[in-house]
C-alpha cells in the first residue's frame, strides 16, 4: 500500500433539501410552532390535530359494534382501525417530539467526510434514496385519493369507503354521507403525514449507516497523507516522523467520530424503541388479517381484495424498511474491524495498544434492539409473530 495520496476538497452534507421542505409543511399546517414556546393559538391547533387523528380509530371500532353486518365486515373495520392507530402514533410523534426530531436530524444529517470519492459515492445513494422516497410518496398519495374517490360511488348505491359510526345517519341523509364523508376524507388527509415521518425515519437510518462505511474508509487510509511539495517544485520524501503523526492524527480523529456516531445512534435506537414496537407489533395484526381474510374470507368483491392486497403489501413494506436499515446499520458497522485491519497498522507500533483496544471494540457492532429484547435486523421476527397470531385467529374462527 502506497503512503501517499493527493486529497480532494472534503464534501460536506447537510440534511437533504427534500427534508427540510417536509419540516416546511409541518410548520405551515400548524404541526409545529416556530418560537421556542408554542402560543396558545399553536398550542390550540396541536391539541386539535392530536385529538383530530385519533377520531379515525375510534370511529372505525365504533362501527364495528354498530354494523349488523357479518364477521367478514368487522374484521376489515377492526383491521382498518389497527392500522390507523400505526398512523394516528407517527402523527403524535411529530406534534409532540418536534424538538428531539430536529435535534437527531441536525446531529446525524450534517457531517462532512474527508475524501472526495466517498463523498460523491454516499451523495448518490442519498439521491438515489430520496428519489424512491418521492416515487413512494406518490405512489401511496395516489391509492389513497383514488380509493376516497372511486370506491365510494362504484354500484347503485352509494357507500362510505369505512363503515364508521358516526353521529349521523349517512345511510338515508344527503348531508349526513356528505359530512361522513368529508370526514373520512380529511382523516386520510391527514394519516398521509405519517408516511412523511416513515421518510424521515428512514432518512436517519440510512445516514447513520452511511456515516459508519465513511468511518471504514478513513480508517484503511489512516497513515497516508498526501505527497509533499518543496518550495521547487519537486516531491520530498516523506519521513517516518510526519506519517507516525499522521497516522496519530487520523487514529484520533477516527476514535472521536466512531464515538460521534455511536452517541448519536443510541439516542435514535432510545427515541424510535417504543414507536418501533408499536409499529411492528400492529403491523404484525394488519399482516395476519390479511393474510387470513384473503385466504379463508373471501371477499365478495374485486375492489375488497385490492384493498386487502394494498393493506398487506403496505405493511409488510413498512417492517421491511424499518429491518432493512438496521440490518444495514449493523452490518456497516462490523465492517469497521476489518477495514482498521486493511489499515497500515502493523507499521507504528507506537500506538499498537490503542489499535487492539478499538480493535476489540469493534468486534461488538452496533445492534439496535427494540424494547431490548428484538433485534431489528432482516430476519423479520414479526412475521414469525403474525405466522403465530395467524393459527390463532384462524383457530379461534374455526370453532366460532
Amino acid at each position: 500500500m502506497s503512503n501517499t495520496r493527493q486529497f480532494k476538497k472534503m464534501g460536506s452534507f447537510k440534511v437533504d433539501a427534500i427534508i427540510i421542505q417536509i419540516e416546511k409543511s409541518f410548520y405551515r399546517l400548524g404541526l409545529w410552532h416556530r418560537g421556542e414556546e408554542a402560543t396558545p393559538r399553536e398550542s390550540a391547533k396541536k391539541l386539535f390535530f392530536s385529538v383530530y387523528t385519533l377520531l379515525l380509530p375510534i370511529s372505525l371500532l365504533s362501527g364495528v359494534s354498530l354494523t349488523s353486518e357479518g364477521k367478514e365486515d368487522k374484521l376489515f373495520l377492526i383491521e382498518a382501525a389497527i392500522m390507523t392507530v400505526i398512523m394516528s402514533v407517527k402523527i403524535l410523534y411529530i406534534i409532540w417530539r418536534k424538538d428531539e426530531i430536529l435535534q437527531m436530524l441536525d446531529q446525524i444529517g450534517n457531517y462532512s467526510i474527508k475524501n472526495a470519492s466517498e463523498a460523491k459515492r454516499i451523495n448518490h445513494r442519498l439521491k438515489m434514496f430520496m428519489n424512491f422516497m418521492k416515487i413512494f410518496f406518490s405512489c401511496s398519495v395516489l391509492i389513497g385519493v383514488c380509493a376516497m374517490f372511486i370506491v365510494p360511488f362504484i354500484g347503485s348505491e352509494r357507500k362510505l369507503f369505512f363503515n364508521i359510526g358516526f353521529p349521523l345517519n349517512w345511510r338515508h341523509s344527503e348531508f349526513a354521507f356528505w359530512a361522513a364523508f368529508t370526514f373520512i376524507l380529511t382523516e386520510v388527509a391527514l394519516s398521509a403525514i405519517s408516511i412523511l415521518f416513515s421518510v424521515i425515519m428512514w432518512y436517519l437510518f440510512l445516514n447513520c449507516g452511511l456515516r459508519f462505511e465513511a468511518l471504514g474508509h478513513d480508517l484503511r487510509d489512516m497513515g497516508i497523507i498526501e505527497e509533499v511539495v518543496d518550495v521547487s517544485g519537486n516531491k520530498r520524501k516523506i519521513s517516518k516522523m510526519e506519517k507516525e503523526n499522521q497516522f496519530a492524527k487520523d487514529l484520533v480523529a477516527a476514535i472521536k467520530s466512531y464515538r460521534e456516531i455511536i452517541d448519536v445512534t443510541g439516542h435514535l435506537e432510545a427515541f424510535l424503541s417504543h414507536i418501533h414496537s408499536t409499529q411492528i407489533g400492529f403491523s404484525g395484526l394488519c399482516i395476519c388479517g390479511s393474510i387470513y381474510c384473503l385466504g379463508y374470507n373471501k371477499p365478495e368483491n374485486s375492489m375488497e381484495f385490492i384493498i386487502y392486497i394494498v393493506i398487506l403489501t403496505y405493511n409488510i413494506f413498512d417492517v421491511f424498511m424499518i429491518t432493512y436499515f438496521g440490518n444495514e446499520l449493523n452490518l456497516s458497522s462490523d465492517r469497521l474491524s476489518y477495514c482498521l485491519f486493511q489499515s497500515s497498522w502493523y507499521e507504528y507500533q507506537f500506538c499498537s495498544k490503542s489499535i487492539l483496544i478499538l480493535g476489540e471494540r469493534f468486534k461488538q457492532p452496533v445492534e439496535l434492539v427494540i424494547l431490548k429484547l428484538y433485534p431489528l435486523t432482516l430476519e423479520l421476527f414479526i412475521l414469525n409473530n403474525a405466522y403465530s397470531m395467524f393459527n390463532i385467529l384462524k383457530t379461534f374462527a374455526e370453532r366460532v
